[in-house]
């Protein structure tokens, strides 16, 4: 299944940036012969893509940084860099918003506004999972019976010093 998942998503991005690559080195009559086509007012990429661009990236430390610190054996550092991953996801989806709000085209514009919101919503989709499988561990921090009061799940994650 996790084979499936990652060829799936391998494949898809490919897909995407193949579907914008064609369209904008394999210029058609149909769009005015030119890139961006005609009518659409492209955004500066060097203000909100660069952003979530860094945003990505920090957030792709910070979630090596916590897998570090488990390692290690530094709960608190694994906490706050956890803490660090799923608030710059969350900023990252701000910004998304934004950058679909301020785009004066739509997915209907040509081949240029189909290619913009697919790649940019399968992004934020990729996110979306990728936080929902950073949660979904402290969800299993909850008491358990069969270990006894006071005891966790999760204990054998992190090693006490």
């Amino acid at each position: 299944m996790v084979l499936f998942c990652s060829s799936y998503r391998r494949l898809c991005s490919f897909l995407l940036f193949w579907a914008f690559s064609h369209s904008s080195l394999a210029l058609a009559v149909e769009i005015g012969g030119i890139w961006p086509p005609k009518g659409i007012w492209v955004l500066d990429p060097r203000e909100i893509p660069f952003l979530n661009t860094v945003i990505l990236l920090t957030s792709g430390a910070a979630v090596t940084w916590a897998h570090h610190a488990i390692l290690v054996g530094k709960q608190k550092r694994a906490v706050y860099a956890l803490v660090a991953t799923i608030l710059l996801a969350l900023v990252f989806t701000g910004f998304q918003r934004m950058e679909y709000y301020e785009a004066l085209f739509t997915i209907l514009d040509n081949i240029y506004g189909s290619t913009f919101f697919l790649a940019t919503a399968f992004m934020l989709s990729e996110m979306c999972v990728q936080t929902e499988s950073i949660l979904w561990p402290p969800a299993t921090l909850l008491p358990s019976k069969k270990l006894g009061p006071g005891r966790y799940i999760c204990e054998a994650s992190f090693p006490s010093p």
